[in-house]
């Protein structure tokens, strides 16, 4: 089995992947007072397996597209309307380009796919609760973390912030236990309150 790293080297890419790495130093569990209570090394907190590279998702998609987009169309600020299928290819319309038949569409929008429910029906067919919820996004690096990694775990939930230089962000990962909640993933708002109550009074 190739890994991806392999692949990486075989496109060249893997020395500019290596010197755009996380270098994460390791990490610290703490208590809901910020207190550390166990300290390891980046291998140890993170998994890490020999000759493994972490990067960012957005320096990634960078380097790709520097090294493709004199051989690849991109296309920004759209989003499919129509998708059809009939013996000579796929046919697809756009909110904002003119209409195009290709021989194959890959679904890759993720989790509430406009692709998959245009060409198969409403995702409630396709999905199944795990028992939990995730959220994850960027905030103010507020505690100064330098290629570190703070983890706080209660009964049912766990929080993460980590930052990969010394910068003005940092990204958050909170996970938490609950059924199956009946919410818009587009409303923000809502989305946030769901997250405060869920973690209410945890430090």
């Amino acid at each position: 089995m190739i890994s991806e790293v392999e692949v990486t080297d075989r496109m060249e890419l893997i020395t500019e992947i290596r010197q755009n790495g996380t270098n994460m130093r390791g990490g610290s569990y703490v208590n809901n007072a910020n207190k550390p209570i166990a300290t390891m090394s980046a291998d140890i907190f993170n998994f890490r397996q020999e000759n493994d590279v972490e990067i960012m998702r957005g320096d990634m998609a960078r380097i790709l597209y520097h090294h493709t987009q004199n051989d690849v169309e991109y296309i920004f600020g759209d989003s499919i309307s129509s998708i059809e299928q009939d013996d000579d290819g796929v046919y697809v319309t756009f909110e904002q380009s003119d209409p195009r038949t290709f021989d194959l569409v890959v679904a890759a929008d993720g989790l509430h796919s406009n692709v998959r429910n245009l060409t198969f029906g409403d995702e409630s067919q396709f999905t199944q609760h795990l028992g939990c919820y995730a959220a994850i996004f960027t905030i103010p690096n507020y505690l100064d973390l330098n290629q570190w990694e703070l983890y706080f775990s209660a009964p049912g939930k766990s929080v993460s912030i980590y930052s990969t230089k010394l910068e003005s962000e940092a990204k958050v990962f909170f996970a938490f236990k609950s059924p199956l909640l009946s919410f818009d993933h587009r409303n923000k708002d809502q989305q946030k309150k769901i997250l405060a109550d869920a973690f209410a009074g945890d430090g």
